[in-house]
């Protein structure tokens, strides 16, 4: 993701509205938030907050539930669910049962991120956008309509025209913050376990 963010800062002044969406598609791997309310930078926050999930968090929290095969169960089924989709010649069924995983698998997850969200955020704001999560219908799950609402209250501010710079530190401080609430809690736990 630091790889990513370098090449969103050099864009940064240009304001490339292509270079940008170029940017988030490659985050979600393709992937594209087909929203037409948001533009280029809004697709980019939103896909840096889910694929922090996707790399970080639901990692972490499938290696604590089912150890290093519930890391790469999960990993696999997240990288297949956006892989295939780019694949014409894979079989619909196939594409569709392993979103459907990839859904299962990064509900609990996602829930936690956006809790996760609100404590290492702006509280009040996380909570108040994550209950009005509206449910979509194309390519963006409700998972990760949870991330997103959720992620963009946390960071403290609602319009594009806070400046790309300011929105990508914001929303970058607040993934790494819930990082360390997720590594912080596990090392309580495996203290915990020590104890006993």
């Amino acid at each position: 993701m630091e790889k990513d963010l370098a090449v969103l800062v050099k864009v940064e002044n240009a304001h490339d509205e292509a270079v940008l969406d170029q940017v988030a598609r490659d985050l979600r791997m393709g992937k594209r938030y087909d929203n037409p309310l948001r533009g280029a930078t809004a697709r980019v926050i939103d896909a840096m907050l889910v694929e922090a999930n996707d790399r970080y968090y639901a990692v972490l929290f499938w290696f604590v539930v089912a150890g290093p095969m519930g890391a790469l169960i999960y990993r696999c089924a997240s990288f297949y669910s956006q892989y295939l989709i780019q694949k014409s010649a894979v079989e619909k069924k196939l594409i569709q049962a392993c979103i459907f995983v990839h859904k299962i698998l990064d509900w609990l997850p996602a829930q936690l991120a956006a809790l996760s969200y609100s404590i290492t955020g702006s509280f009040i704001h996380a909570l108040a956008n994550w209950r009005t999560t509206p449910k979509f219908d194309g390519q963006e799950s409700v998972n990760a309509a949870i991330l997103i609402h959720a992620g963009r209250g946390a960071a403290l501010f609602q319009h594009e025209n806070d400046g790309l710079a300011l929105q990508l530190r914001a929303v970058t401080d607040l993934i790494w913050r819930t990082v360390w609430l997720w590594v912080v809690c596990l090392a309580i736990v495996t203290l915990g376990g020590w104890v006993e």
